[in-house]
C-alpha cells in the first residue's frame, strides 16, 4: 500500500521500527534519570489512573521540582499499562517500582498528588509499610495531597444534585425545542 501510494517512500521493516525505537527511548530514559539524579531537593509527584474505552487500566506519574538553577520543573516518569485493577496495592507496587528504576529514593518525596477515591488510601498505606521496612518516615497525614480540582468537582456535582439544578445549556436546549414546535404549529395552520 505504501508503494502504491508513494514508489520512492523507503518501508521499514517491523524489527527495524521496534529496535529503533527501543533505542531512542532508552537514551531518553537515560537522560531522564539523570536529570532527576541533579535534584538538588524533594520531589513532588502527581499520580492518576483511570480505564480507557477499551477497558485496558493506565496509570501516570510525574514529577515537580526545583532544579538546581530555582526553576521549576515537571517531568512525565512513567505512563504504563496497569496489569490488574487500580488497586492501592498495585498502584503502590507501580510506584515503587518507578522510583527504584530512576534511583529517587523513598526519603525525597515530598508529596503526591491524587485523587480521594478509597484505592489511594490504601496506596499510602502500602507506601507507608514499605517506608517503615526502610527506615523513611512517608505517610498520607505527611505527603498525600487530595486532588483539589477533583473535590472541586464532586461539590458542585452534589450541590447541584440536592438542588435539582438543570444545567444552563439544557434550558435553552428545551427552550429552542419548544420554539420550534411552536413555529411548525403555525406552519400546519396556515
Amino acid at each position: 500500500m505504501i508503494n502504491t501510494l508513494n514508489p520512492k517512500a523507503k518501508v521499514i521493516s517491523p524489527t527495524t521500527l521496534k529496535r529503533d525505537l527501543n533505542g531512542t527511548f532508552q537514551i531518553k530514559f537515560e537522560e531522564v534519570k539523570s536529570r532527576m539524579g541533579t535534584v538538588p531537593g524533594k520531589i513532588s509527584f502527581t499520580i492518576d489512573g483511570w480505564t480507557s474505552k477499551n477497558v485496558l487500566s493506565f496509570v501516570s506519574i510525574r514529577s515537580h521540582f526545583i532544579n538546581a538553577e530555582w526553576k521549576y520543573e515537571s517531568v512525565l516518569l512513567d505512563f504504563v499499562e496497569v496489569d490488574g485493577s487500580h488497586s492501592g496495592l498495585n498502584m503502590s507496587k507501580i510506584f515503587l517500582d518507578c522510583l527504584r528504576r530512576f534511583e529517587i529514593p523513598l526519603s525525597n518525596v515530598m508529596g503526591i498528588t491524587m485523587d480521594n477515591v478509597t484505592s489511594n488510601d490504601t496506596f499510602m498505606e502500602h507506601l507507608q509499610a514499605h517506608g517503615i521496612q526502610i527506615v523513611t518516615n512517608v505517610s498520607a497525614a505527611n505527603n498525600r495531597v487530595r486532588c483539589l480540582t477533583h473535590i472541586l468537582n464532586l461539590s458542585v456535582q452534589d450541590l447541584l444534585n440536592s438542588l435539582k439544578v438543570s444545567l444552563k445549556y439544557e434550558d435553552a436546549e428545551d427552550e429552542e425545542f419548544e420554539d420550534l414546535e411552536d413555529s411548525e404549529d403555525e406552519n400546519v395552520s396556515s
